[in-house]
């Protein structure tokens, strides 16, 4: 039997505040449970499975040769799915962007270079 965490351990493995880990799990970002009192709780397996599997905006530009302000454009418009760390900060799950990129999706704007 796998071992069940709180949301503060959860929070704690993952570097990031209860309030995110509780809207990853509302959004079914991280898979959860709820005790019979209705506290969330989460595998620990598969919270340390999450960790690293979001990429930064930088990543994703790099991933669709665009610019990370468009990354950032796409997030706002809603055609990137994201979440928001305790500092403000998106993060795109990496599983849902390169399922995007492989379906082509998203209308990709080159970066222009000066030369």
């Amino acid at each position: 039997m796998t071992e069940l965490i709180t949301t503060g351990q959860a929070a704690a493995l993952l570097g990031v505040s209860t309030h995110t880990v509780s809207r990853w799990a509302k959004s079914g970002l991280i898979p959860s449970c709820r005790t019979p009192g209705g506290q969330l709780r989460f595998s620990a397996d598969l919270v340390t499975g999450v960790r690293g599997r979001f990429l930064t905006p930088g990543q994703v530009a790099e991933l669709f040769g665009v610019s990370p302000q468009r990354v950032g454009v796409w997030a706002r418009e809603g055609k990137l799915p994201h979440v928001t760390t305790a500092g403000g900060h998106r993060r795109f799950p990496a599983a849902l962007v390169e399922q995007i990129h492989a379906a082509g999706h998203l209308p990709l704007r080159r970066r222009r270079r000066d030369g």
